[in-house]
């Protein structure tokens, strides 16, 4: 129990000692092997940058955790602690099933508690069941309006749910407390942006790659606001720095495309937006190319290629583009219609 009060004190390496002393004198003892991996973890988060959990940053530190962890509950089967734990680490490396696994033999024999809901709201958005995420995440809540973790799930799932509102009042609160964590502020930016709360979104966001410069979302995310806020170069800014990890991506190569356009550099724009035509794999995707080009050929005053990409949208199946860009589309091809100024990118 030593280590258990070093550890609530925060002086994990204090605590870490004291977990290895107890295995020594007992290499049964079950709790001393969860201990010295929570130590362990603290130790590495403490130490570390809080970078966003992406599988390739964890898996090795992720090994050693799990390896602990796993030695508890082969000593004790019964400890659900420790099971609770095993899930979260399989959830971090993304393996649904052994998570599962792990979650069902722990809600076999005890209630759902907010840790429990909040594991299986986890899995959930891992299995694409957003709405089944945000109901376990809020029911979590329900258990236990100090659980912590509940507050950073919840805003994911209400996020995932096109609910930027719900989103930013409970990642607000979750980031009241734990400020370090990049990814939460990555959440609460394109809340934010959702919300079309613009200059906080990129307050947000700039905090989320403060804490982990490698956060190619919180860029994509960031340049999307910049367009809003009708700062085109420094869109384009951030847009380059994910083309450069992602040359072969349709959304990276489109992204670049409007930010180039937002900036007013329309023959960048054009030559980018046809590059992203051919990444297009899809029918939306080529929408996305036709309309935005037709707004760079426009201002170009290339009318004739203009019309042909108003065309080209209008050709494709209906469902493939918004009623707004069609409405833009049929507009510019009535034969009385002279060309229109170049509407402000949209969402």
């Amino acid at each position: 129990y030593t280590g258990e009060i070093h550890f609530i004190q925060q002086n994990f390496s204090a605590a870490l000692e004291a977990y290895q002393q107890a295995i020594e004198i007992d290499p049964d003892f079950a709790p001393a092997y969860l201990g010295r991996a929570q130590a362990n973890r603290a130790i590495e988060s403490a130490a570390g940058s809080h970078r966003a959990n992406r599988p390739d940053d964890i898996q090795e530190t992720l090994q050693v955790f799990l390896k602990d962890i796993q030695q508890a509950v082969d000593l004790d089967p019964a400890y659900f602690p420790a099971r609770l734990e095993l899930a979260a680490g399989y959830i971090r490396l993304g393996e649904v099933e052994l998570a599962l696994e792990q979650l069902e033999a722990v809600e076999e024999i005890l209630p759902a508690s907010a840790q429990s809901l909040a594991l299986r709201a986890q899995i959930e958005i891992l299995q694409d069941q957003s709405a089944a995420a945000l109901q376990s995440a809020q029911e979590a809540l329900k258990k236990d309006k100090g659980y912590l973790p509940a507050y950073r799930i919840l805003g994911r799932a209400a996020l995932l749910n096109q609910k930027p509102g719900l989103a930013v009042e409970h990642l607000k609160t979750y980031l009241d407390y734990e400020q370090k964590d990049a990814e939460a502020w990555l959440w609460y930016g394109q809340a934010l942006y959702g919300s079309s709360r613009y200059s906080q979104s990129v307050s947000a966001l700039d905090t989320a790659l403060g804490l982990d410069t490698e956060l190619v979302e919180a860029y994509t995310t960031r340049g999307m606001v910049y367009i809003e806020l009708e700062e085109g170069q420094k869109a384009v800014n951030d847009f380059l720095v994910v083309f450069h990890e992602q040359p072969k991506s349709f959304n990276s190569s489109l992204n670049l495309g409007r930010g180039l356009l937002a900036a007013g550099r329309f023959v960048a724009a054009r030559d980018q937006l046809s590059a992203s035509q051919r990444l297009a794999q899809a029918d939306e995707e080529l929408a996305q190319v036709f309309y935005h080009r037709a707004l760079a050929n426009e201002a170009l005053e290339d009318h004739f290629s203009a019309l042909k990409d108003w065309q080209a949208l209008v050709d494709l199946p209906e469902q493939a583009a918004n009623e707004m860009w069609l409405q833009a589309a049929r507009s510019a091809l009535r034969p009385t219609a002279t060309p229109s100024k170049t509407p402000a990118p949209t969402k």
